[in-house]
Order: structure tokens, then sequence, then C-alpha cells
């Protein structure tokens, strides 16, 4: 189990400030709960918060130093690459290939970190999709790093400036579209796959490491070669996060989380631990008819795994943000936040530090329309016809050809939904119409037959997805892992042909043939039956009056009118722009003046 990290850097060889490091990582104690460790030497300190067994530090002996928020796939391997035979935990791991392979070293790493070494030279990496998050900031001459952003607000002399264009993407998208920014124009996030690197007299540089790949296309004999390969591929992205104690996975009663759930149960099974597993499942009683309790009940039966049930009808929209005192990192475009924390809470309370989910199942089998096209400009009409002769004999139907999609691809459209309540000056200085268009238009295809997971993967909703199931938001330590986001596991459905495997997840669906209940297995995909129409909290409709600092972001003449209401539905256009308007009129008042205190409560 990973926990959080923490450093202080003097580029001019000034001593580090003990007390500032001690902050620092105190500010950290909701991640690792089992206790914190620093190490100081001349200008350099850092620190850790531990969360289970392994440690998130090596403190190996002047002068290599390791501090690690990890977890390692494929540690086996990679024990085997470097030659080492007795245990070791993720932080000694990585250290060790720091020693083998030096800043070349986190190309050789797969799983989540985020990472820093010294050895009279700082190296700092973030893993290649930014499950975990890595802040830094540099005041004067000295460089200070943090898994999270309110611990390095700490630092006295930091300015609370506010980024504009961080704003400006969270009103216009809901996250950050540059992936070094941060709503603090003095912090900024190792973007994924990036490393950070300082040398004695060298300015601090920051590197791209990794690329997502464009593979060939892997053409098998036989049908059955991608099913095994997948299950293979998917037991070991399992298996790498299930850890040592109890296990819960966020579980509805789709395919993508019950795969995920039914594959932990096998695997635990095997080793005889299967009742460390168990799920929790969110469903509505009364504001929509909801089917997902029959379908995880279902699932959970067959899977022989107790279900936890979360009813989502009891929350208001921003519910217990009131009680939160500043403590959100950042603009939150997620006004049922606290569904997730409870669910982290309830799952910390009952002994376990590991949550599952079945998040990106969507993506990594999402259709392409555009494999026919691809097929015949590679001059393949035969394997064209017989891709789609195939599918039509098993299916008795077309796949998708990509016809409407080529045609629509002919007809340039300007985006809609560009908002008119932005203030005009602030949206002539950053161009804001113009990063809306860019940016709401599909950049151009990079894959030549996966292209739309490609971009799927490579989109900013992603890293900032997975900062918000971080203990920086929920103070839970509580690591939150998502199978499907394995490197392994993407690189093979990034070459396999999307037809006909990823046509209705046909590839999931047959690879647990055997260990799901038909009826989940066959189940199509299936949207909520209706919007879900939530109460805002009331202490919304109490403290709804915007801030000044607002007026520098939207034009006041009719944000009020935006602001009232009573009921907030996630998915009307009309109320996303009243949600967002008010999270960031909460964040501006009550996050960007107060001074973060590790040892407040959450709600």
């Amino acid at each position: 189990m990973s926990g959080g990290i923490a450093g202080i850097l003097n580029l001019d060889g000034a001593p580090a400030d003990r007390r500032l490091l001690e902050q620092l990582v105190r500010a950290l104690a909701h991640r690792g709960p089992d206790g914190q460790q620093s190490r100081l030497t001349g200008p350099v300190g850092f620190g850790f918060s531990q969360s289970g067994q392994s440690s998130g530090g090596c403190f190996a002996g002047a002068p290599l130093w390791i501090v690690a928020d990890a977890r390692l796939d494929g540690r086996a391997e990679l024990a085997e690459k470097l030659a080492v035979k007795a245990p070791l935990s993720d932080a000694e791991l990585i250290l060790s290939a720091y020693r083998r392979w030096g800043e070349g070293c986190a190309t050789h790493l797969l799983g989540d970190f985020a990472f820093a070494i010294w050895d009279g030279s700082l190296f700092c990496a973030r893993d290649q999709l930014g499950v975990k998050p890595f802040f830094y900031t540099q005041v004067g001459q000295s460089l200070l790093f943090s898994s999270e952003l309110a611990a390095l607000r700490l630092h006295p002399a930091l300015s609370n400036r506010i980024d504009e264009l961080a704003v400006a993407d969270f009103l216009l998208f809901g996250c950050p579209q540059q992936l070094d920014i941060t709503p603090f124009a003095a912090i900024r996030r190792l973007p994924p796959a990036h490393t950070l690197g300082w040398q004695p007299r060298q300015p601090v540089r920051i590197s791209r490491y990794w690329e997502l790949p464009v593979a060939e296309p892997i053409f098998y004999r036989r049908r059955g070669d991608y099913i095994e390969h997948f299950r293979e591929l998917f037991d070991r992205a399992v298996g790498d996060r299930l850890g040592d104690g109890p296990v819960a996975i966020s579980m509805s009663g789709g395919m993508d989380s019950t795969s995920v759930a039914a594959t932990a149960r096998t695997l635990l099974s095997r080793q005889g631990n299967a009742s460390r597993l168990w799920a929790h499942t969110c469903v509505y009683d009364r504001l929509i008819p909801d089917s997902e309790r029959h379908w995880a009940a279902l699932a959970a039966r067959h899977l022989e795994i107790a279900v936890h049930y979360q009813i989502a009808d009891r929350y208001c929209a921003f519910e217990g943000w009131d009680r939160l005192e500043g403590y959100l990192p950042e603009p939150c475009d997620h006004p049922l936040w606290l569904i997730d924390a409870d669910q982290c809470r309830q799952i910390a309370a009952s002994g376990g530090r590991v949550l599952l989910t079945g998040q990106g199942g969507d993506s990594a089998f999402c259709a392409e329309n555009t494999y026919g096209l691809y097929l015949l400009r590679q001059g393949g009409i035969r394997r064209a016809a017989g891709t789609i002769g195939s599918y039509l004999v098993e299916h008795g139907r077309l796949p998708p050809l990509g016809i409407r999609t080529f045609l629509k691809s002919l007809r340039r459209q300007e985006p809609a939904g560009y908002p008119d309540w932005l203030n005009r000056d602030f949206a002539a200085r950053l161009d804001l119409p113009g990063r809306w268009r860019q940016l709401s238009s599909n950049p151009p295809a990079v894959h030549p037959f996966r292209p739309r997971l490609h971009r799927m993967l490579r989109d900013p909703f992603w890293p900032s997805l997975f900062e918000s199931y971080d203990p920086a938001w929920t103070h839970i330590p509580v690591e939150v892992r998502h199978p499907f986001f394995d490197l392994r596991l993407l690189e093979f459905l990034l070459a396999i042909p999307p037809v006909p495997w990823c046509v209705h997840k046909q590839l999931l669906r047959e690879a647990m043939g055997d260990r799901l209940p038909e009826a989940v297995r066959q189940r199509p995909k299936t949207p909520l039956a209706a919007r879900p129409v939530h109460p805002y909290a009331p202490w919304v409709l109490g403290d709804a009056l915007p801030v000044a600092r607002l007026g520098e972001y939207v034009d006041m003449t009719i944000v009020s009118t935006l602001i009232q209401g009573t009921t907030c539905d996630e998915l009307n256009d009309t109320i996303q722009k009243r949600r967002r308007l008010i999270a960031l009129n909460y964040w501006l008042k009550y996050t960007v003046p107060s001074v973060p205190i590790p040892t407040r409560s959450r709600p």
C-alpha cells in the first residue's frame, strides 16, 4: 500500500527548513495513517506518509534516497530484469531500477506511481496515465514537491494568485485541458508520463518519457487466441491490484465492474482468500426507475460475495461541501462528490484499503466506426469482406462500417455550446472562443484502426478523474485502482481488430463466459432510465451569493439568474452551467483564502 510524499530542495545549497518539511509531511497524515518519516541533509529534505505494510520511502544511506507513492505492476518480471531476489518494497524496486538504468528507469516501470530520488541530483517521475498525483512549486530558491496541492500551500511565501487558464478550462470543460497547470499559478502538476530533474548549476527540466503506442494490428489464426490472451492480461491487471488485505469493488450490474469482480473472485479463490472481497453498489430507489440493485444482486449471488447498497436518492447536490472548510483543492465539477467520499469512508470503516473500479471499460471496448475504411485503405478488400461477412453470419447484422462517420467528417461543423455568460474581457484575453473551437473538435486521428480509443486515452478527463479519487479529495486512506487502465492490457486492446471484438464488448463477454451469470453477461449496455434530479443542499440556497472575484470570470449581470434554482440535473445544459458557477464560487470563497490545516476533519 502507498501513502503520500513530500520534499524540499534548496537550489542555492542553503539548509532545508526542517519545520517546513515536518509541516508538509503532517499535511499528508490522512493518506498514510501508519506513520510518517522524514530525513534532511544539507539542502534537501524528503518525507513520506505510510499506509499499510509497504514503505513509502527508502533512505538507503547518503546520498541515495527515495520517496514513492507507488503500486507497481509486473513486480516479478521487473525483479527478474534487475536480478534481485530478496523481497523488496515498490520503493526499493524503483530505487534498484534507478541504480540500473538511471533516469531511463521510468520507461521500465508499469503501474501507478509518483516518486522522487535524491543522489546529489533530483529525479522525479509520474506514471504514464497520471493515476498518482505529483505537484511542485518553486518559491525563490526552494523547490518543493508533494502528492497534494494543499500541502504546498503551507509555504508562507507561496502566492495565492489564480491561474486564469485553469479557471477558464473548468468553466468550459470541467477540468484543466493543459496537463501541467493547477488553479494556483505558482503550483504546477507534473504531467503524466513525464519526469522532473535537477542537477547542480542547471535549471529544473521537465521531460516526456513515454507515448501512447501505435502498434501493428494483431491477427491471430485461432479465434480462441484472442480470448486466451485477453484473459491472461486481464487476470494480471486485476491480480496486481488486489493487494494483501480486504478488497472492495465498486460494482454496478454492467459488464465492466462485474467482470473485475468476477476476475478478482476467481483469483482470490485460487489463494483461498475469496472472503476478503465485497462489493459496493450505488442505486436509486425513488428518484428514477433503476434496475442496478437487481443486476448487482444477481452478480453478487453468483460470485458469492457480499454487496453493500448505497442509496443515491438520499444525497443532495453539493451536500457536505459546507463542512469542508476550504478543503477541496480545485474547483469540483461533481456536485454529488460526497457519494464517492462516503463510499471510501464505509470501506475504510470495514477495514478495507483498496477499492477496484470498472472505470475505462467503455473506452477500452469503444466501437471503431472507421475500421472497415481502414481495411479498404490497406488494400484488404478480401479481409474487409471476410470480416464483415463473418460478423454478419454470427450476429445477423452488419457491424458499424463508418459510412455515416465518414460523410459527417466531410462537413465542417462549428462546435455548439460555447457559454454566453463569460466575462468578455476575460474571454478575449485568453481567446476562449478559439480555445473552445479547438478543443471541442476531434483532433486528427493518430491511430490507424483504433483512433477513438487512442484519442480517449489522451483525454485530460482521465487524470482529472483519477485525482478526484485520491485521498487529497476524500481524506480517506483508501486507494482506488482501475484494472482497465493496465498498460499491458491497453497495448493489447489497441492492437486487436475492433470488429468483432469491440462491438458490444464481444471480447469481454466471451472471456467472462464461465465467470458471470449468463443474464449479466448478455445484458446490453444500459444507460440510466431517466435523469436523476437531486435537490440542492440547504446551504447552497442560503449561501449562493456570488463573491466579487467571480465577476473576473463571468458576466455578473446574468450570473444571479443562473445560480438560482432548487434542483440539480447533472445532464441538463443550463444546470451544468449553474453547477460549475456554484462550484467555482464556493472554491473562490472558501479554498482560495484559506490556509490548509492538516488536522481539520472531513464531512
